[in-house]
């Protein structure tokens, strides 16, 4: 199968997840647990209020998970070593009215977080688990 990102899009990537801390322990501290099971309900608010203090860490969760629309200076400080136009080109991330979201497969659609097999982290499983399943192993388990 032919990987979706170059060895530097996902060492890029892995670096910066990484450094956000964007593991299963680190969202799940994050969210807490009323959060957490509000996301199982498809409800995002409680979600979005524990992710508006603007950390990388936060700052990804509500991208990612949330489908939040965010500035593109907030998104590059979490994304760095990744560049916001990386990441539009490869499709991690798309133009939205006021920044930047996640793919469009994940904007604005009910996320449950979940440990995805084979990946020891924890990420959004969407309609399109499969790729974004791809995506974010490659990130965490790809060459370094």
């Amino acid at each position: 199968m032919k990987p979706l990102f170059s060895s530097d899009v996902t060492s890029k990537l892995r670096a910066a997840v990484e450094k956000a801390g964007y593991t299963a322990e680190g969202v799940a501290a994050v969210l807490g647990p009323q959060a957490s099971v509000a996301l199982g309900r498809g409800d995002l608010l409680p979600a979005r209020r524990a992710t508006s203090g603007g950390s990388p860490l936060e700052t990804l969760i509500n991208l990612f998970v949330c489908g939040g629309v965010l500035s593109t200076p907030t998104v590059q400080a979490a994304l760095d070593p990744l560049r916001v136009d990386q990441a539009l080109s490869v499709g991690l991330v798309e133009p939205a009215r006021g920044g930047v979201c996640g793919r469009r497969w994940t904007c604005g659609r009910t996320a449950t977080m979940t440990a995805t097999g084979g990946c020891s982290r924890t990420w959004a499983r969407t309609y399109d688990r499969d790729h974004w399943h791809q995506i974010m192993c490659s990130a965490s388990a790809g060459p370094r």
